[in-house]
């Protein structure tokens, strides 16, 4: 993960190792970014030095990716924003 935010890893990398790839769009080598993890291997990361945050986005973790995009269609499609973010919001 280290590698993924500083832009050091390659798609090809995480792909050979059995993972789905990597897409750096903007490598940030001195941020401290916030890391919120969710899914069924989530806990390998407790106790990382990372200091992840686990997040449970309304209640349901397996779920975030849905509520992901729902956000970037909101980003993306103005018209819808106002719409999604009142739903969305608990």
């Amino acid at each position: 993960l280290t590698r993924l935010g500083s832009g050091a890893i390659t798609n090809r990398e995480v792909f050979e190792s059995m993972g789905h790839g990597a897409l750096v769009l903007r490598a940030t080598p001195e941020a401290q970014p916030f890391l919120a993890v969710t899914g069924p291997r989530r806990a390998a990361l407790r106790g990382s030095a990372l200091g992840p945050y686990f997040a449970v986005p309304h209640g349901d973790m397996m779920l975030a990716g849905c509520y992901g995009l729902l956000r970037a269609y909101a980003a993306n499609v103005p018209a819808s924003a106002d719409a999604i973010t009142a739903a969305l919001v608990v």
